[in-house]
């Protein structure tokens, strides 16, 4: 089947990290990453850009207010990838240099999803 692989808020800005100047206190480094994320129960109607991923969380360029501490649910859809990563997050801090966006911490993943997630990013490690 043909995947609509079109990232509608890359922007002009590409694909690359969230810049993101306070202290480190991430535990699962960050891989750049360009993945369409869907947020849940938020009212969203577009796909976010994922900016980079990890096994523990995920920044993702977003326009639109986001409220730190908000609980997420989010599916993943990652080019070449057949299946979506369903998990659920908390907000846990607002970017807001160019492109603006928000670091989301993940707190449970649907069955099968964080195998899937660590699989892709085990092979991106290697890579």
């Amino acid at each position: 089947s043909t995947r609509d692989t079109s990232l509608p808020h890359a922007g002009k800005e590409g694909v690359g990290p969230m810049k993101y100047n306070g202290p480190e206190r991430r535990k699962h480094p960050r891989i750049p990453m360009a993945a369409r994320v869907k947020l849940l129960d938020t009212g969203a109607t577009d796909y976010l850009l994922a900016r980079d991923i990890s096994i523990g969380g995920i920044g993702v360029a977003c326009d639109y207010p986001v409220k730190v501490g908000e609980s997420v649910r989010m599916e993943i859809s990652i080019s070449g990838v057949d299946k979506l990563i369903k998990v659920s997050g908390k907000v846990v801090r607002e970017i807001r240099d160019r492109p603006r966006g928000y670091g989301i911490q993940f707190t449970r993943f649907a069955p099968y999803s964080r195998a899937r997630l660590a699989g892709i990013l085990g092979r991106l490690v290697k890579a």
